[in-house]
């Protein structure tokens, strides 16, 4: 079981994205059971998606719930690589 976390997985926005699309289809293709924490997911992924950090209309609160609640989400997941 492998935890990917990218705040919003859109290969839209920009490198680090599109790179974190092409990790989750490489780890599904070689076998790995894969999980995304994110936030936004606007891609269909070879994964289990977990939306984690909710929304809010304030950016800065976003931003802040959403490391703690992967933390969260990572303690309790059993992953063996995050």
């Amino acid at each position: 079981r492998i935890a990917v976390t990218i705040e919003e997985l859109d290969p839209r926005r920009g490198g680090a994205e599109g790179a974190t699309v092409r990790l989750i289809r490489g780890l599904d293709g070689r076998g790995h059971e894969v999980h995304v924490l994110t936030r936004r997911c606007a891609v269909e992924v070879p994964a289990k998606v977990h939306l984690v950090g909710g929304d809010s209309m304030f950016a800065a609160l976003r931003e802040w719930r959403f490391p703690h609640r992967v933390a969260r989400q990572l303690e309790q997941g059993n992953y063996d690589l995050s």
